[in-house]
């Protein structure tokens, strides 16, 4: 049988903060100084989360996210891949499963009038992707922590993405420069770049360090957004 992670998808990044404004629009302009690209896409994200009222999902490393991005909703279920070995502090690999939604269920979710879990529960599944695979997997255990108590909305925040075209191993992949919002109006500066499967992350990695050190950038690991979101939610 093949493992989990070549069954279900994958969503591996390397995530690193900076910890000021200054240093992320050196990062971010020199970012574009390499581009090949002259427009680069900005998108403006609220990002909206649904948990149990004990945060059950919290507790068991799962997620719910709806995302309104430029006019388009999106729904993520995120959670752990018990498959998965990191190589570092600055990867992140979850099993991951998003998909457009209709603009009048995302507003039946955000008015808490339809649950998150009950919609994905009733999607198709008529073939066998990978996708498809993953959000029953998720849903199932969605599900099974959850068990008669309701998903609601918890809490947001929102996100300033900067999409950046550049060149890694003679392949384009998209450098996302965020500017985060958390309550408070704590904001996080950092640098997100997905690996796919034809780029090896060592590769990524290499490239990331090279960017840092020409804009003469001191830099971190990070966690995800929704960890610190989490974070941020229960703290005092």
């Amino acid at each position: 049988m093949p493992h989990l992670h070549q069954e279900l998808h994958q969503e591996i990044e390397l995530k690193y903060r900076f910890h000021d404004a200054n240093t992320f629009q050196r990062v971010k302009e020199t970012a574009m100084s390499i581009s090949q690209a002259k427009d680069f896409l900005l998108l403006k994200q609220n990002n909206y989360f649904f948990d149990t009222s004990d945060l059950i999902l919290r507790a068991n490393s799962l997620a719910i996210r709806l995302r309104y991005e430029n006019d388009r909703f999106i729904l993520c279920i995120k959670g752990n891949d018990p498959k998965a070995a990191k190589n570092q502090k600055s990867m992140s690999i979850k099993l991951e499963y998003e998909d457009d939604i209709p603009e009048t269920i995302a507003r039946q979710l955000l008015e808490q009038k339809c649950s998150p879990l009950d919609y994905l529960l009733a999607q198709s599944a008529a073939n066998d992707s990978k996708k498809i695979r993953t959000r029953e997997f998720l849903c199932k255990q969605i599900s099974i922590l959850s068990s008669n108590k309701p998903l609601q909305m918890i809490g947001s925040f929102t996100n300033q993405r900067t999409c950046i075209p550049v060149a890694i191993a003679q392949n384009e992949f998209l450098l996302e420069m965020d500017e985060t919002t958390f309550k408070s109006e704590i904001i996080h500066y950092e640098v997100e770049l997905e690996i796919p499967t034809s780029l090896h992350y060592q590769n990524a990695e290499h490239f990331l360090l090279e960017l840092f050190q020409k804009a003469n950038a001191q830099f971190f690991a990070s966690n995800g957004k929704a960890e610190r979101f989490y974070q941020f939610l229960t703290s005092v």
